[in-house]
């Protein structure tokens, strides 16, 4: 991942808290919860440490393919990278790195969806 300050406080990650945001970046329980299952996969599949200086680009990312991968309609990459603070450029880069670390494997099995929606219900 590209390691840098973020040039923006506003991102997606943000989305996340507000119902209104919710609807309006498509993220539906269903793409919080592959979101998830993704971050989950790259932890086991990469010793990268994310930093706070990384984390808005891990969760614009994970959050604009999940959407990508679960929707039949979403935004283009260029929305999603100023809602992100982010270059077209750099959220592409981003995108490309992410599909290859988590080897293009998106489906997420019913049963891995439910042991992490009943995680997320019982520790919320």
């Amino acid at each position: 991942m590209i390691r840098r300050p973020p040039r923006s406080t506003h991102c997606i990650s943000s989305a996340a808290s507000d119902v209104y945001k919710r609807q309006e970046y498509r993220l539906t329980d269903e793409v919080l919860v592959a979101a998830l299952v993704y971050v989950r996969r790259l932890q086991e599949r990469t010793r990268v440490r994310v930093t706070r200086y990384e984390i808005h680009r891990l969760i614009a990312t994970v959050l604009m393919v999940s959407v990508k991968y679960n929707c039949d309609n979403y935004y283009s990459n260029k929305y999603y990278a100023l809602s992100a603070g982010l270059s077209l450029i750099e959220i592409n880069t981003l995108e490309r790195e992410m599909l290859e670390l988590l080897n293009y494997e998106l489906e997420v099995t019913v049963e891995k969806y439910e042991e992490f929606a009943n995680y997320l219900k019982d520790n919320t």
